[in-house]
């Protein structure tokens, strides 16, 4: 009970009020299955759905140009998606049989019930598994698989596949039955996917085709505005964003101009609570930092066919979040694994793998600017998708040391290397005075992953453990409960930064203070640690640093990095292997390092070798 109320205190007594509102909408369905009726809205009545405009010509000319092996992975995934096998999460070659069975999980092969209304399907079932991996197909990511292999072949097959597979969905997924009408956010994602592939198909439809489009709109619809309470009042994450997105798709396509204006106005809201005025992101995750950027360039693309559009200080916030991750995004394209990972990439409409963040950041820029941030490659593709081309001028933009105080994220920067430290005034993962380090574009220093939000090693990744700082035996940086929730936030009594270092003090109610100070050289990274025990208990403390990387202890004070880096340090040293997750659901090995601080104090040196780049 202690603990609930100190969640009650820091999530406020609105949030509890309305979750626990939604609490007894659930039990009462349950229970007395007719008062459905209450919370549901009728089914809306679509009469347009020709919302996105792509130029098909540039488009198609873009995927001409792509490498041969990229074109041939295109036509290759695609041909596999017309028989029901996909890339989940964008690393898993998912089965989900032919015809395809749309409650399936592939990882289990058990499949939820189709004949129960979604309230009495539950989030996590250890014999069916994670829901998120039934939900994976029904987004329809890889209908964009059909519309840009089709533009690259002219082959029909990939039009018919994507008729046969929309009519399929609609007859197998009667409203609201079924895994696929659980979430709200899951409905947008479908509709918005099947609305961007229409014109791609469009002079191709049937019109069968056109009324199955319309009916998925309507459904989905339906869905967003019957229970869009709990994604504004209890979530207030990207579930908000992308059913807000859909609701703006939905009132268009329906007609509807008074909650199409509301959507708008509410948006804007929800812009102001999510983005720090620094560009930081409410989950505090790169990735989804990265789906709520593609909520918004869908957004801001159907602001030019509905003529309303975001206030300039929300469209300043997603300026800057952009910025942010340009910021601390490594040369690589890649990002630190920082927060919270699902494997989400909602629109997938670029040839650049998941980890490449590249095309989601410039996309957002140059709907903004008009500029583009890179210089011009594949992932340009994205801008087409969006209603702009690849004819931008650059904006030169340096990458640099950064303090972003508000998100609590610190980057360090020089040649050879950089690196960045978590110091937040309030944390959803345990990952305060974490420690990512980059070197000559390979991250030796990582973030362990998430994993699964439903399974034991997801628990583990997501524990002070997991991460590269100091763990003090028995105590976590925070609490948790449940999936989600957590409490006890720890207290930061200190940043100081500059361009070539950052000292922290953090103080964590579990009964420990960590203090990192972190200073980048020319000749590689210095990190002095302390931690010390707020009950002046005997402290068993630790230092831990996890590398994908494979790792040799030179002597008991000295261990080989990847490319002869070299990590010095004066306490004892041993290695052990652990796991990582650079993708949902997915794991593979890797080392962590840990040095032992007998007495609570312990310095560490990264070398840098100059030598082997």
């Amino acid at each position: 009970m202690k603990a609930y109320i100190q969640l009650i205190q820091e999530r406020g007594l609105p949030w509890f009020i309305n979750r626990s509102l939604y609490s007894v909408k659930i039990k009462a369905m349950n229970i007395a299955p007719p008062l459905e009726k209450l919370f549901e809205k009728s089914s809306p009545v679509v009469v347009r759905v020709n919302l996105f405009e792509v130029d098909t010509v540039q488009l198609k000319k873009k995927l001409i140009e792509l490498p041969g092996e990229k074109k041939r992975k295109l036509v290759q995934e695609a041909d596999e998606a017309c028989v029901g096998k996909i890339k989940g999460f964008s690393s898993h070659d998912f089965d989900y049989g032919w015809p395809i069975n749309w409650q399936l999980n592939p990882f289990t092969n058990k499949s939820a019930d189709a004949t129960k209304k979604w309230y009495r399907i539950p989030d996590f079932d250890s014999q069916r598994g994670d829901i998120k991996a039934i939900w994976e197909i029904s987004r329809f990511s890889h209908f964009f698989l059909f519309a840009r292999a089709f533009l690259l072949t002219e082959d029909d097959k990939y039009f018919k596949a994507f008729s046969a597979q929309l009519s399929d969905w609609l007859k197998q997924n009667p409203y609201s039955y079924g895994a696929n009408f659980k979430c709200g956010q899951e409905c947008a994602l479908r509709m918005m996917s099947c609305l961007m592939i229409y014109p791609i198909f469009a002079a191709r439809l049937s019109e069968k085709d056109t009324e199955n489009v319309k009916e998925l709109v309507s459904r989905c619809y339906r869905k967003i505005i019957s229970n869009f309470n709990y994604a504004y009042k209890c979530q207030n994450n990207n579930h908000t964003l992308s059913e807000l997105a859909g609701m703006i798709a939905g009132a268009w396509c329906t007609g509807d101009t008074q909650r199409l204006k509301w959507a708008y106005k509410t948006l804007d809201k929800v812009i102001l609570k999510q983005f720090l005025a620094d560009g930081g992101y409410i989950q505090q995750s790169f990735n989804y930092q990265r789906v709520a950027m593609q909520d918004i360039e869908a957004i801001l693309r159907m602001s030019t066919v509905t003529r309303l559009d975001l206030s300039q200080e929300s469209k300043y916030r997603i300026l800057n979040s952009a910025l942010q991750m340009y910021q601390c995004q490594d040369i690589t394209g890649d990002m630190p694994n920082y927060g919270s990972n699902d494997g989400a990439l909602i629109f997938p409409v670029t040839s650049c793998g998941y980890r490449d963040f590249t095309s989601s950041i410039n996309t957002v820029y140059a709907l903004l600017t008009g500029k583009r941030l890179y210089s011009e490659g594949d992932y340009d593709e994205e801008l087409f998708w969006f209603g702009l081309d690849n004819d931008l001028p650059q904006e030169q933009v340096l990458r640099e040391s950064k303090a972003f105080n508000e998100t609590g994220l610190y980057t360090l920067r020089n040649n050879d290397c950089w690196l960045m430290v978590v110091a937040k005034k309030s944390i959803n993962h345990m990952d305060q005075n974490h420690l990512d380090l980059w070197i000559n574009g390979k991250n030796i220093l990582c973030d362990s992953g998430t994993y699964s939000y439903a399974d034991g090693l997801g628990r583990e990744l997501f524990s002070t453990k997991a991460h590269n700082t100091v763990y003090c035996e028995e105590k976590e940086q925070i609490n948790r409960i449940g999936a989600f929730a957590v409490y006890g936030q720890p207290k930061l009594k200190k940043v100081s930064w500059n361009p070539n270092s950052i000292t922290t003090e953090i103080v964590f109610f579990s009964g420990y203070t960590h203090r990192r100070m972190v200073y980048l050289s020319g000749d590689g990274v210095k990190v002095r640690d302390e931690a010390q025990t707020t009950m002046k208990e005997h402290i068993h403390a630790k230092i831990l640093f996890h590398t994908p990387f494979e790792v040799s202890i030179k002597n008991k004070h000295e261990v080989i990095l990847e490319n002869n880096n070299l990590l010095v340090t004066e306490n004892l040293v041993k290695v052990y292997q652990t796991k990582r997750s650079l993708f949902y659901l997915h794991q593979e090995d890797m080392n962590c390092i840990e040095i032992n601080m007998p007495n609570g104090q312990a310095l560490t040196e990264f070398i840098i070798n100059k030598g082997d780049k």
